[in-house]
């Protein structure tokens, strides 16, 4: 499901999120019948920020990181930090 929660990416419906039987339903949904034990995930949008990301302050990125904002997995993809402790 992490590949839903992008900059700049729509909201979506996930059907039993994280399990073998994942299904994305998209944005919008009407008439989907559930069964017992299904569980929906609502993925909202989310704001791009501002800039490009590498230039992000180093102090504002270690905060995200501590105050969980930010995983370690996205400040190294996104945020171009070398290590899971922070920049």
């Amino acid at each position: 499901m992490s590949d839903l929660v992008r900059p700049g990416q729509g909201g979506a419906l996930v059907l039993n999120a994280g399990t073998p039987v994942e299904q994305v339903l998209g944005g919008k949904v009407a008439g989907r019948r559930l069964a017992e034990n299904d569980t929906v995930t609502i993925v909202t949008p989310g704001a791009g920020g501002y800039g490009p990301p590498a230039e992000r302050g180093r102090a504002a990125l270690a905060r995200d990181l501590q105050e969980g904002k930010v995983s370690p997995g996205v400040a190294r993809e996104v945020y171009g930090i070398a290590s899971d402790r922070g920049p």
